[in-house]
């Protein structure tokens, strides 16, 4: 399969960097996929096929996400997983067992959408600096313009999430703490209607 690289002069944060990927694509999907993972064989065709069962180019698909072990590079848990995100007041989001097909929000780092979706929607917002809160921003984007999360069946993905007990995950960048409440409180903005005066209420937010 051929593969084109696209790099940039200077550092963007992740928000921009994948704007300027996802903008840069010429294929009809788009993936998100962060670097920390491994997904099974054959996700590639369970996205697409999600993707097409509604017969629209509108759904955005998530994997089951699992777990990775930082030694091995193995997935944990066999088919460990079946948790989405789903959004609080204070504009956080949490996860949350879920039996069925929609994912109310998705976590940013692993998804995939139709090129023709990322042009309409306006990809990420330029607006927002560093990470944090552009995953809010998209899945309330998509929702509310007649859109939709779906989790892909039979695709999953190995994570490799932060274990304080194991220095091989340990963060290597501060996190930018100002930015994503800002992030966060522009996507309440843009998104919670007459709802945002609540969010604002949140120190995580109006801080």
């Amino acid at each position: 399969m051929p593969a084109t690289s696209a790099s940039v002069r200077k550092t963007l944060g992740l928000i921009s960097a994948k704007k300027s990927g996802g903008d840069a694509a010429t294929g009809d999907v788009i993936v998100f996929f962060d670097c920390h993972v491994s997904p099974r064989v054959g996700w590639e065709q369970a996205f697409l096929k999600q993707m097409r069962r509604k017969g629209d180019h509108r759904t955005i698909v998530v994997p089951t996400i699992t777990s990775l072990n930082p030694d091995t590079w193995k997935e944990l848990g066999g088919n460990a997983g079946g948790k989405t995100c789903f959004i609080l007041w204070n504009n956080d989001f949490t996860w949350l067992y879920n039996p069925g097909r929609d994912a109310p929000l998705m976590s940013g780092g692993l998804l995939a959408l139709s090129r023709r979706w990322w042009e309409e929607t306006g990809g990420y917002d330029t607006n927002m600096v560093a990470w944090g809160g552009e995953n809010i921003d998209q899945s309330l984007r998509s929702w509310l313009c007649g859109g939709r999360i779906e989790v892909a069946d039979g695709a999953y993905v190995a994570h490799m999430w932060r274990d304080p007990k194991n220095p091989k995950t340990t963060l290597r960048y501060p996190i930018p703490t100002r930015d994503v409440m800002r992030n966060k409180a522009r996507a309440a903005t843009a998104w919670f209607g007459e709802f945002v005066e609540k969010v604002m209420t949140f120190p995580e937010t109006s801080g």
